[in-house]
């Protein structure tokens, strides 16, 4: 019985691992509408790596930086179509934050719309 047990716990764990599709992702461009951003933010941003792993729910996103903090967000899938996820960040309340994935390809965009700017990352991603 216990065997078994185990055997159940070993074969429960590589089922959830499995679920979630996985991709590192580098900056193609940057978009912003925030006439102020500075120089150093925009080629910091191009420099940065982000992780995007996708699951039944959510899509976790975090953004690997040398020179700005590390970030994790969760975002909760709110559509699946033609091999597109679309999910929602809805932590803050004045900002809006998306992400869109393409299963396929991989590549993905992530956008940040506030009241005075509008930020999007167009990410070139590699399945892991």
């Amino acid at each position: 019985m216990i065997q078994n047990s185990a055997l159940l716990l070993l074969f429960s764990s590589f089922t959830i691992q499995a679920n979630p599709i996985t991709f590192d992702c580098s900056v193609k461009e940057i978009l912003t509408f925030d006439k102020s951003a500075p120089e150093y933010w925009i080629k910091g941003n191009l420099e940065k790596r982000f992780i995007v792993s996708v699951d039944e729910e959510d899509v976790i996103v975090t953004s690997i930086s040398d020179i700005f903090s590390s970030d994790t967000s969760k975002y909760k899938i709110s559509t699946k179509e033609f091999g597109l996820i679309k999910a929602i960040n809805n932590d803050s309340h004045s900002m809006h934050k998306t992400v869109i994935v393409d299963l396929d390809s991989g590549d993905s965009t992530i956008s940040i719309q506030g009241s005075f700017h509008t930020t999007v990352w167009l990410l070139g991603c590699k399945k892991q």
